[in-house]
């Protein structure tokens, strides 16, 4: 184990060396070649284009050892023009003490790789970081010479600027259809379950475009990482590939000021393996081969497998890849037969009758979103469908869902039906709550940027599920505001000063902290 000393000046030595102008060797230039590999459909939003290479530990990049004789690799991809880079590794080691980083060229949003983060597969995607280059940097302890191994096999350059690629500030607004998953509707049913259920809501990286999928809980409600989602975002792709962002939604801001721009964390993890697929109800059950931290507070959606038809039905997905929206239906589903890839398969469908969805609207990025009743159960997952935005509008046409009741049982085999994996002890029960996974309140991780502060926003540093209240130094409350989720609070009216804020979680968790109003 390294004491802190070492391990402050391995950092500095490695931010040092990201920041150098590391070139990619001219052989490795030359194992390039480009290609739109198909690894699904086009029903998943597309953000890049796939290259092709073959960079590994010996033939790109710049080896370096330190006095220590511990040895440092670095490698820089820069392909001008491109909105964002991730790259595909179809082999993955990093020994004891090892770390990779995987940066912006600013250093300012990076993922860091250790020995803890190996895949058993060995195969590992990035997620997408923001702009037309990135820097990759291992160190290697001396004691663990020659043990890590890297190859890259694909790097997809961005070609669409998308708000999933970076942490910081991502710009929201899609369309004028969109209704925002943090804003209430006219429905305060809908509005309590959306607040638990947005944690259960999984935005999917598939390499080069994004699907969405929901974390479903089974009867042992032992918190097992399964997730639903659509069979065709698979298409002929390897999950092992895939990487999966958590808590992908917006400060509640964004329902007084569309254009607020707010603060994501990275809650990503890495890689998942198919439990169960069927191509007839366009259904795919995947396990997430890594752990979740508990600070994020996941869900697991419940489920329904009666074949009841809702009155009030709803979705919540990543449409092209944005923070969390809202769809909404106050009217009965149809249950249909369509011909879905050649075959005939019964779905739920909104009733065109009634303009399909009354609230929000799907496109692409949405498919493989759960499909819930006014309970928040899981009914289905979305297969596809004709509703559009037209120039700003909703087109009124209708979506279908692959059905949950048809899916459950529709074969023998368990790789191709749900019943096995949601229901293991075979209890036969036919409704299952959710599941959740209380984050504790840890008010020291709690950090306030820009401090002192000019500008209107000041931002935290995490998402809060909460209250907050700012006092002056005479005791004097402010500003205040109750149950909500906020990850910046507009402090514009304050005048020039010191001020107090109380942070409050759902369960009268208190931190208290200080900030500075300037000029």
């Amino acid at each position: 184990m390294c004491d802190n000393k070492k391990l402050l000046l391995i950092f500095v030595f490695i931010t040092f060396m990201i920041s150098q102008n590391v070139l990619i060797s001219q052989e490795a230039l030359s194992n390039e070649s480009t290609s739109n590999l198909s690894q699904g459909n086009d029903n998943e939003f597309k953000f890049g284009a796939i290259k092709k290479v073959k960079y590994n530990l010996e033939n790109s990049g710049n080896w370096e050892v330190t006095t220590a004789g511990d040895r440092i690799w670095n490698l820089k991809l820069s392909y001008a023009g491109t909105t964002s880079l991730n790259v595909m590794f179809d082999h993955f080691f990093i020994p004891k003490g090892g770390k990779l980083v995987v940066s912006t060229s600013n250093i300012k949003e990076a993922f860091v790789y250790t020995f803890e983060k190996n895949p058993v597969s060995k195969k590992l995607g990035t997620w997408p970081l923001d702009g037309d280059e990135i820097s990759l940097t291992l160190y290697e302890p001396k004691s663990q010479k020659g043990k890590a191994k890297i190859e890259i096999c694909q790097v997809i350059q961005g070609d669409k600027k998308v708000a999933f690629s970076s942490a910081k500030i991502i710009s929201e607004r899609t369309n004028e259809c969109d209704i925002d998953a943090m804003c209430d509707v006219d429905n305060e049913t809908i509005n309590v379950l959306k607040q638990r259920l947005i944690h259960s809501v999984v935005l999917i990286n598939i390499g080069f475009g994004v699907c969405t999928g929901t974390l479903i809980n089974n009867t042992r409600n032992d918190g097992k990482l399964y997730l639903l989602t659509a069979n065709h975002c698979l298409g002929d792709s390897n999950p092992a590939f895939w990487s999966f962002r958590f808590n992908f939604f917006n400060d509640a801001n964004i329902c007084s000021d569309p254009d607020f721009r707010t603060f994501s964390d990275f809650q990503v993890v890495n890689g998942a393996k198919i439990l169960a697929r069927n191509a007839k109800t366009d259904f795919a059950l995947l396990e997430l081969n890594e752990t979740v931290d508990p600070q994020w507070n996941i869900e697991w959606a419940g489920w329904n497998n009666k074949n009841e038809i809702p009155e009030i039905s709803f979705g919540l997905h990543h449409p092209a890849g944005n923070p969390t929206k809202l769809a909404l239906d106050y009217h009965d589903l149809l249950t249909e037969e369509i011909e879905f890839r050649g075959e005939a398969t019964r779905v739920w469908t909104l009733d065109p009758d009634f303009g399909g969805w009354d609230l929000g609207i799907t496109t692409r990025g949405s498919s493989g979103s759960a499909l819930f009743n006014g309970k928040g159960e899981i009914i289905g997952q979305l297969l596809g469908g004709n509703a559009q935005c037209l120039e700003n509008f909703d087109n009124d046409r209708q979506d279908h869902y692959g059905k949950f009741t048809e899916s459950w049982a529709i074969s023998v085999n368990p790789e191709e039906s749900l019943m096995k994996w949601l229901d293991p002890d075979n209890t036969g029960v036919q409704t299952l709550g959710m599941l959740s996974e209380e984050r504790k309140f840890d008010g020291n991780s709690i950090k306030l940027f820009p401090n002192p502060i000019k500008n209107e926003i000041l931002f935290l540093n995490q998402l809060i599920e909460g209250s907050y209240t700012i006092y002056n130094m005479q005791g004097v409350v402010l500003l205040q505001r109750d149950k909500a989720f906020f990850s910046s609070i507009d402090v514009g009216s304050l005048a020039i000063g010191h001020y107090l804020i109380e942070i409050f979680d759902t369960n009268g968790e208190k931190v208290v902290k200080t900030f500075l109003k300037t000029i």
